[in-house]
């Protein structure tokens, strides 16, 4: 699976706090006037909720499950870390993996790629995580990656590549 979303980076009010996402609402602006802040909060985007709605295998990025799988409360992809370091802005970026019951169990290979607005690919990172088919909340594969501050403006995509097998 292939999916492209926005990643406005360098839009600090884009972004918004982790519970004001429920049921595909806009959500509360974090109030950040320029990146890096200290997040108190993980943040995300409404468009990073709305990618629960597809699966690879069975797979899908969602956190905090309900109704059997039906729905779920929390992005499956948020902003868990954003800093500054000596050579340019640090972000992790967490992905939770909900594997439904009787799903079998999965290894699941994460690619991510950050793109421009040209399509130029500014960054890119992988995480290959088990997906146990029992897991309610889901299981979280982090990624990180170092922008420098020029890397941060251009940034507006993200890319991400969804692959599975059973183990």
């Amino acid at each position: 699976m292939v999916v492209e979303t926005s990643f406005p980076i360098g839009e600090p009010s884009a972004w918004r706090k982790i519970k004001s996402l429920e049921g595909f609402t806009p959500g509360q602006p974090v109030g950040l006037n320029s990146w890096p802040a200290k997040l108190r909060e993980e943040i995300s985007l409404p468009e990073w909720y709305a990618l629960g709605r597809y699966t690879c295998d069975g797979v899908s990025l969602r956190q905090e499950v309900v109704s059997r799988g039906r729905e779920w409360e929390e992005p499956g992809l948020r902003i868990h870390e954003l800093r500054t370091v000596p050579s340019g802005i640090e972000v992790t970026i967490e992905a939770t993996l909900y594997n439904p019951r009787a799903n079998h169990d999965k290894l699941v290979t994460l690619a991510f790629e950050i793109l421009a607005e040209d399509e130029r690919v500014i960054a890119t990172s992988s995480k290959t995580q088990k997906a146990s088919d029992n897991s309610k909340s889901g299981n979280n594969a982090d990624v990180m990656f170092l922008f420098s501050t020029a890397e941060v403006k251009q940034a507006v995509r993200l890319r991400l590549t969804v692959s599975t097998k059973d183990y």
